[in-house]
């Protein structure tokens, strides 16, 4: 994939990845930014977020990362 996604796991290697609904750059697609005002609410969970598109980044590396080090 050439935005160093991995479609098995949602994580992108880069700085932000773009949400397939609205088109904003985030750094992670989840439910503030899909309920939020700037994105269109056609979709509102993570959950439908990665059925509707299974193969996008849904999170980058690095926040992927922040958040792994905070449960180990």
């Amino acid at each position: 994939m050439s935005d160093g996604a991995s479609a098995t796991d949602g994580i992108a290697d880069v700085h932000y990845v773009a949400c397939r609904e609205c088109g904003r750059l985030v750094e992670s697609v989840e439910e503030p930014h899909l309920t939020g005002r700037d994105c269109t609410g056609a979709v509102t969970t993570r959950e439908e977020y990665r059925q509707k598109y299974p193969a996008a980044p849904v999170v980058t590396q690095s926040v992927h990362h922040q958040r792994s080090e905070r449960t180990t």
